[in-house]
């Protein structure tokens, strides 16, 4: 089976020759996400610093740092925290399949030899980027009934699908995925 390349920018956390599992996919999901998290995070205690130093009436009074120390690194474990929960929705998904259509992901990732986070066949299609997970084994979508650009954000496609069991579902994603995505489900 060939392997799909789908940008430069690919940050593949698998080891050569190794099937993908959920904790990979995680893995290379939080990657950006933790990295813009640390850099808003690193950037907020600076302009914590910053702003002590130049509202205090002695810059080494003790007491202005400790008051406003806490806020910003709570605010910092929370900028990091959240990013590194938001690509467990997507864990969360890919489990929701496994119990619906009666499957082991490792076991579905091992059969068809799927190495490579970003992966398209005719019975998956898993890619990971910018913090989120988006994994969909063919089974599980029945239709896309439409795909929108929510709130004039043009860098994020949401995709109205219906699924195996006619409920209607939501995918977010970036441009790129989401009309690879409709591009992969059109091609049964």
């Amino acid at each position: 089976m060939e392997k799909q390349k789908f940008s430069k920018y690919e940050v593949n956390c698998v080891k050569k020759n190794q099937v993908i599992t959920k904790w990979t996919l995680y893995k290379n999901a939080i990657q950006s996400a933790v990295a813009v998290g640390i850099i808003f995070g690193l950037l907020l205690v600076f302009m914590f610093f910053l702003s002590v130093l130049l509202s205090s009436t002695s810059p080494f009074n003790l007491g202005d740092w400790q008051e406003s120390l806490f806020p910003a690194v709570f605010a910092f474990i929370l900028i990091v925290g959240s990013c590194s929960i938001s690509p467990l929705y997507g864990i969360f998904r890919l489990t929701k399949q496994e119990k619906s259509l009666n499957f082991s992901f490792s076991d579905e990732m091992k059969k068809y030899n799927i190495t490579n986070t970003n992966y398209e066949n005719h019975q998956w299609f898993t890619h990971t980027k910018g913090g989120t997970i988006l994994v969909i084994h063919r089974d599980y979508i029945q239709e896309i009934k439409n795909i929108y650009t929510p709130n004039n954000r043009g860098s994020l496609l949401v995709a109205n699908v219906i699924k195996f069991d006619d409920k209607k579902m939501k995918i977010l994603g970036s441009h790129e995925t989401i009309l690879r995505f409709e591009n992969w489900f059109l091609q049964k």
